[in-house]
């Protein structure tokens, strides 16, 4: 979810991070890693503290993924605010930054990532932190699924939310 100890500090609500996503195959070699910068974290009040990382990533095609990005927000009263957000990640143009001990003092091309969707617009959406593909609904579409996490609170219902999506 976060970086690297060796490639610097996790993002919080006043700075991004750099986390790689490392590609491999089907046997489980190390083909490449890119760098993916997260967003800030969401900002806090006073006791709160906040965190922000990927929680899921999934093969969109050859060369695009899509990344779950979810910032938490650890609330003085007690209890969660969560923000998450989904990007398609193109790694064409990125650096293949294997070969880095650490990203410090390097020079390299990150991902690029547009918005695809805020889950903010979904009213009680949770803690979403797993997605898949699901069953194909027809004509040309296909259905993403995601999955919240309760955090082990008894009042916290998980949820499944199904979008039908264009190829």
């Amino acid at each position: 979810e976060s970086p690297l100890l060796q490639d610097g500090p996790p993002g919080d609500e006043r700075r991004a991070a750099d986390v790689r996503l490392t590609q491999l195959s089907l046997e489980g070699r190390m083909l490449a890693q890119y760098v993916y910068r997260t967003d800030v974290a969401s900002p806090t009040q006073k006791g709160e503290s906040s965190d922000i990382g990927i929680s899921e990533i999934l093969a969109a095609s050859d060369t695009e993924l899509l990344v779950l990005e979810r910032s938490g927000v650890k609330l003085a009263r007690g209890g969660f605010r969560f923000r998450t957000r989904l990007y398609c990640v193109d790694l064409q143009q990125a650096t293949d930054v294997s070969s880095f001990d650490t990203l410090k003092d390097q020079t390299y091309r990150r991902v690029s990532k547009r918005l695809m969707f805020d889950f903010d617009k979904v009213p009680a959406a949770g803690n979403i932190e797993g997605m898949a593909w699901g069953p194909a609904p027809g004509s040309g579409r296909r259905s993403l699924v995601f999955a919240s996490d309760n955090n082990f609170f008894p009042d916290v219902p998980t949820r499944l939310l199904f979008f039908s999506v264009r190829r």
